[in-house]
């Protein structure tokens, strides 16, 4: 499998090495900030590129207000990403559902990634979701 990326910019830091840098734009407060998702997005990006310097810069779409959170490269965290990513494209060669695994934990225990098979292998969770009224303002 070839693993391959965009990254939204690269810069040269005032000691001449190249930084990766990702932009993610957010209503979030920074305190709820880096997102495990995307600093493993980040980590990607850092291995294809040779294992250099990384940064998720966030934007705030309320005030415009701007989180710059550096990453060094962890060759061990890229190794796992790429075992995972490797897995996933077997399947996807042999035209299978990997197998139903729920979807990963942030760290908050908030689940932040779903595939686009999740309604398919977790239909329970979704039936419970809409019993739920939704209320206007």
């Amino acid at each position: 499998a070839t693993l391959k990326g965009h990254f939204d910019l690269l810069m040269v830091n005032e000691n001449g090495e190249e930084v990766v840098i990702d932009i993610k734009s957010t209503t979030t407060k920074n305190y709820y900030l880096p997102k495990l998702a995307h600093m493993r997005q980040l980590m990607a990006y850092q291995g294809i590129m040779g294992g250099i310097r990384g940064a998720i810069l966030y934007v705030n779409r309320n005030n415009w207000e701007l989180n710059y959170v550096p990453q060094e490269f962890d060759k061990k965290e890229f190794s796992k990403l790429v075992i995972k990513v490797t897995e996933l494209a077997k399947y996807e060669s042999r035209k299978e559902l990997p197998p139903k695994e729920p979807a990963l934990p942030d760290e908050c225990g908030n689940d932040y990634w779903k595939c686009d098979f999740h309604r398919l292998c977790y239909p329970e969770f979704y039936e419970s979701i809409e019993d739920f009224e939704v209320l206007e303002d």
